[in-house]
């Protein structure tokens, strides 16, 4: 039978700051609106680490995947919108 743990609402008055709130089971409840930061604190601390420090780019990648954040190619979406689609001959 699984564990069932009561699950707590975040609930803020007007003017407080967005605050995250641990649940009874080690979850972490984080507010929408800190979503993107936490990405883009993720995808910048990524982008500063030097190349030789493979072990935290790996934990940083793992956290990107558990958190649904995806690293988008620039470069490659540029390359896509410039090009243009012809038919086939």
């Amino acid at each position: 039978m699984a564990s069932q743990y009561p699950i707590l609402n975040i609930e803020a008055a007007p003017g407080d700051p967005p605050r995250a709130v641990e649940q009874l089971n080690g979850d972490l409840l984080v507010p929408a609106a800190a979503r993107t930061l936490i990405a883009q604190a993720l995808l910048l601390a990524e982008d500063a680490l030097p190349d030789g420090r493979t072990e935290e780019l790996a934990r940083l990648a793992h956290v990107r995947c558990l958190l649904g954040v995806v690293r988008i190619d620039t470069a490659r979406q540029t390359l896509l919108a410039n090009l243009g689609k012809i038919r086939p001959v």
